[in-house]
């Protein structure tokens, strides 16, 4: 900032060894030039009068007054810091490690308040890395260390949100929050990974159980569908012989209709040929077919 100052002021003491006319054709070119300045796209303006902050440009081309105002750039566009080896301790005293990237921003409104009480050029890193340290320590004491694990989801949304309530005071949005695996003492991750695969063996187990219950049930429905075709039988079979009887008491003559169809159905298989032969000594049957014997 007062280096700009100096190094304009040896500007023009090597103008003032100049011709006159150069002098001040070269001097006039410099106050012309000196009364602009290009604030980068995504970027705001920090104007400063004699070293002090008088206020905030946006970007593009920004008139100054020569030699007694400067105008400084502060970048208002996405910014990460690494958050690593992060350390917290769970509810239940258990040390948890992680390392996690957040994405953040300077916010527009609030650049002047950044220039005059935390960076002059904008840089805040460490005061979003310490916040976010201290937001994961925060946030992991409120659980247990296998919640850390089956509600990761909401664990790196507590996480953002706490760095977010932190960074505010410096003027930062929080934009995500990339969280790594969480890492445990060794016995106590060897002791998480037999819970897992006991679960996992539970899980199977009831996905067997339910697969043998369903088979079960198939099986009884076909019983009873099997049952109930046989009661249905059953039923039209004795629904058969009642009609049956009941048409042979009303109707004498039922039997011996019956007789006649059985005796009609024998005549149907009859080959015309007589027996030859009979039981009981009775005279056989003559030959009336004219032939000689």
């Amino acid at each position: 900032m007062f280096k700009k100052s100096t190094d304009t002021g040896k500007l023009f003491l090597e103008i003032g060894k100049l011709p006159k006319a150069t002098f001040f054709i070269t001097f006039f070119m410099v106050i012309i030039l000196s009364t602009f300045s290009v604030v980068p796209e995504g970027s705001r303006g920090i104007k400063t009068r004699f070293s002090e902050a008088i206020g905030q440009t946006n970007q593009g081309i920004q008139f100054k007054v020569p030699i007694i105002e400067s105008i400084h750039s502060i970048s208002i566009m996405a910014d990460a810091v690494a958050v690593k080896d992060a350390e917290g301790s769970t509810s239940d005293t258990q040390p948890v490690h992680t390392t996690f990237v957040v994405r953040y921003n300077i916010r527009e409104n609030a650049v002047l308040t950044v220039y005059k009480e935390y960076s002059r050029v904008g840089d805040i890193d460490n005061f979003v890395t310490t916040a976010s340290y201290e937001a994961f320590k925060a946030v992991t004491a409120k659980y247990k260390a296998d919640e850390l694990i089956s509600k990761r989801a909401e664990v790196s949304q507590s996480v953002f949100s706490a760095i977010q309530s932190r960074v505010e005071k410096y003027g930062a949005v929080v934009l995500n929050v990339d969280m790594t695996n969480f890492s445990f003492a060794p016995d106590y991750m060897k002791a998480i990974s037999a819970k897992v695969t006991e679960e996992q063996q539970k899980l199977a187990e009831l996905n067997k159980l339910e697969r043998l219950k369903v088979e079960n049930q198939q099986r009884v429905v076909a019983a009873n569908a099997d049952a109930e075709a046989t009661v249905a039988a059953a039923k039209a079979q004795a629904e058969s012989i009642r009609l049956q009887s009941k048409a042979l008491a009303e109707s004498p003559q039922f039997l011996e209709l019956r007789r006649l169809e059985v005796e009609m159905a024998k005549a149907g298989k009859w080959n015309g040929s007589l027996p030859t032969h009979v039981l009981g000594g009775v005279t056989p049957f003559m030959d009336i077919s004219g032939s000689k014997k």
